[in-house]
């Protein structure tokens, strides 16, 4: 997978969450150069999307 294939908008769903099953790198630079998203076709990704809201959830609990 090159990197123009990355930034291909029909792998963008709904504009802005890359999901691409062919694709093994987990996070991937987003099509504007502006930083870098996460592949949601990956297992990976979930796990780190869900770790960060644990730990959001944790402190609003925790410094509430």
């Amino acid at each position: 997978m090159n990197q123009f294939d990355k930034q291909n908008p029909s792998l963008f769903k709904f504009g802005m969450f890359y999901y691409n099953k062919n694709d093994a790198d987990l996070f991937v630079p987003k099509p504007t150069n502006t930083g870098w998203t996460v592949n949601f076709a990956r297992p990976g990704a979930w796990v780190f999307v869900g770790l960060i809201l644990v730990i959001v959830v944790a402190a609003e609990i925790y410094f509430k």
